[in-house]
């Protein structure tokens, strides 16, 4: 492929992938300091959420002014190599609109540049989805928070990582309503059967980490201020995070396959801490004020006490963390940054021993948390190799409907000029068809 894309070393993308994953698992720690401190926990997401997204205000502006220029670039580019007559005017009115929610447009003018790869106009088409995303990933940070300050830190950060489990189950149900009535869901694939199983030793691991919520539940054994029991509230809790969080990334994941980071990151951390905010202003146990900067107000983290913590877990968890394991995907497997995130339960469990906030795990804990992180990496490899299957046949379709798009007249008009034609087939992938053989596809 003729790729201008520089790969950075492996050496700067595994350090980046391991302070990632660091970051990540340090989250659970600062969190359970803040709420230790009177902080309620959907303010303290909230206050997390708020921060990542003014540290975001920039690179949004600054990505979205470079997306209007390669827009606009485009769309000369198409005027002059398809030898089309435009008038300054209508490409003028086309931008603005573009810019803009309106889709007041030329209609002859809509009818050529639609189909042109424009990112501004497909960001605002898409930007409800991103919100909605957003909500849920806000809904994520509330519930997790919220499974810190009611049990165990290894217990919260194991439980919350069941998204890859919950979306196999959730493609089951979705699979068998189209199955019976639901042709909406016509789109659906089963899972396969090993994501299937690991999905069930996963299902078990979590039952059997349960069996620690009993023991300690029942005794009433002093511990640290900073060290909480295993419940089955904060169990619940870290579940619905889990969940939420399941979703966020289903609805998102169309978005980011051709959204630029930055312009996708923006509204979907605005949103989603818009959402821990109201969760915060509904919260009758820990009720949140709008004045002031104290512990339980809207802006209590711009207060000199709470404003490191928050700041560090925009910076940390939020832009060192996640926002670099959606770069990294660009340069590195799904699989790998899908380990290294699983990774987050063992160093945030570390990390919150080493911090007094986390006693040793009892044995059910240990050996159902073992269970479900193997289940998890389980799932996740096979998705992954699923994945794969199936984006090697979409290129192939692909190519294929590129190959066959000319009608019979075009044909005709070209004929003489057979090297145009093929030149106009490969002018987006210059990858020979033959290649397909090593997916095992044959060839064309």
């Amino acid at each position: 492929m003729g790729s201008d894309v520089t790969v950075p070393s492996p050496v700067l993308l595994w350090s980046a992938l391991f302070v990632g994953a660091l970051t990540c698992s340090s989250a659970g720690v600062v969190f359970d300091e803040l709420t230790s401190q009177g902080v309620p926990p959907f303010l303290a997401a909230s206050w997390r959420l708020w921060c990542q997204s003014i540290i975001l205000t920039i690179p949004f502006v600054l990505t979205y002014q470079e997306a209007k220029r390669n827009d606009a670039k485009t769309i000369t580019h198409w005027i002059t190599y398809s030898e089309l007559t435009l008038a300054e005017n209508e490409l003028d009115e086309y931008m603005r609109s573009a810019a803009s929610t309106s889709n007041v447009v030329s209609p002859n003018l809509r009818k050529n540049v639609d189909d042109l790869p424009l990112i501004i106009p497909r960001f605002y088409s898409s930007l409800p989805l991103m919100i909605c995303s957003g909500m849920f990933l806000g809904i994520h940070f509330s519930s997790w928070v919220y499974s810190v300050q009611t049990t165990s830190l290894a217990h919260s950060l194991t439980w919350v990582s069941m998204g890859p489990i919950i979306i196999c189950w959730g493609q089951w149900i979705l699979y068998i309503c189209r199955s019976l009535c639901c042709a909406i869901f016509v789109n659906v694939k089963r899972p396969s059967w090993t994501e299937t199983l690991g999905s069930i030793f996963g299902l078990s691991g979590a039952i059997i980490m349960l069996g620690d919520v009993t023991k300690f539940s029942s005794s009433s054994t002093a511990q640290a201020p900073l060290q909480h029991e295993p419940t089955l509230k904060g169990d619940l809790a870290a579940f619905v995070g889990a969940f939420a969080v399941s979703i966020y990334l289903v609805i998102g994941r169309n978005c980011r396959s051709w959204m630029p980071l930055w312009l996708y990151m923006f509204p979907v951390v605005v949103s989603s801490a818009i959402s821990s905010l109201i969760l915060a202003l509904f919260d009758s146990e820990q009720p949140t004020v709008w004045s002031g900067l104290s512990q339980t107000s809207v802006f209590g983290f711009l207060n000199i006490h709470y404003f490191p913590y928050a700041l560090y877990l925009g910076i940390g968890p939020g832009i060192a963390g996640h926002t670099v394991f959606n770069a990294l995907l660009k340069y590195m497997s799904p699989l790998i940054i899908s380990t290294a995130m699983l990774s987050e339960p063992l160093f945030g469990s570390v990390l919150g021993y080493v911090f007094g906030m986390q006693q040793i795990p009892g044995k059910w804990t240990l050996l159902g948390g073992i269970v479900l992180l193997v289940s998890l990496f389980f799932v996740s490899y096979n998705k992954e190799e699923e994945d794969e299957k199936v984006s090697d046949h979409d290129k192939l379709l692909e190519r294929t409907e590129r190959r066959n798009e000319f009608s019979d007249e075009q044909m005709t008009a070209a004929e003489g000029d057979s090297s145009r034609i093929m030149a106009t087939v490969f002018e987006k992938d210059d990858t020979p068809l033959k290649k397909e053989t090593n997916h095992g596809y044959g060839t064309i």
